[in-house]
């Protein structure tokens, strides 16, 4: 079930706390990825 809160003015969908922590595994996961490869 999603839920709509309201933070700093904006308006965020949060969908469980399970599926935040996924998430937020899988961007950081891609944020070290993209500084791996050193140019």
């Amino acid at each position: 079930m999603a839920v709509l809160t309201r933070k700093n003015d904006h308006l965020f969908i949060v969908i469980g706390i399970d599926q935040w922590q996924l998430n937020w595994k899988e961007q950081l996961d891609g944020i070290l990825d993209k500084k791996k490869p050193g140019c």
